[in-house]
């Protein structure tokens, strides 16, 4: 499996490369910065992930091309900055979080999903911003934190998956699960026969 990382020149990318290669899934990291070179209809990937990062949605519009491009090709996972992400492109709005959170652990409960193994678990946030809900969107709530904000989506039809807090992190109690999760997300993807 070979997938490709932007990285939104975040400190974590390269611990969240280091826990997808350690669950088998190759990463190409690519900055933002460089995506305007990039020709991506001749890339040949299986999965588009969007890392952490600084600032909020609006100050990296040109991801949304690679969104629309391969929203209906390969699974996209994003991650803190990487969720914000889908949920602008979905129309959601981003906001502050109720309590800006930086490297101490939370309480998520999940739901309406059959991804991961667990109804709550201990999570790593590093997040001031959180995604507003939206009755007429795609993404389905499927975890929360204890404010009952969003902590992560799925789309309705499509193999996109995307998480507030830090899996990657030795403060998630369940990161492998989470990263086997995300393996079998892409795994089970019609574009991954």
């Amino acid at each position: 499996m070979q997938g490709i990382l932007i990285d939104f020149k975040d400190s974590y990318t390269l611990n969240l490369w280091e826990a997808f290669r350690q669950i088998g899934l190759k990463l190409d990291i690519i900055s933002y910065e460089d995506i305007h070179n990039i020709d991506i209809k001749n890339l040949k990937i299986d999965c588009l992930i969007l890392s952490p990062g600084p600032y909020n949605p609006s100050n990296y519009p040109n991801i949304l091309n690679w969104i629309q491009f391969f929203e209906k090709k390969i699974p996209i996972i994003g991650i803190c900055l990487g969720h914000q992400i889908i949920g602008a492109f979905y129309g959601h709005s981003v906001k502050r979080a109720k309590d800006p959170i930086h490297g101490v652990p939370i309480n998520v409960s999940f739901k309406n999903h059959n991804i991961f193994p667990f109804e709550k678990t201990e999570v790593m946030p590093y997040h001031s911003l959180v995604v507003d809900p939206l009755e007429s969107s795609p993404l389905i709530t499927i975890a929360i934190n204890d404010s009952n904000e969003i902590m992560g989506f799925k789309h309705r039809n499509l193999p996109i998956l995307s998480v507030q807090f830090h899996p990657e992190s030795v403060g998630t109690i369940q990161s492998k699960e989470f990263f086997e999760a995300f393996l079998r997300l892409i795994n089970k993807s019609p574009s991954n026969p």
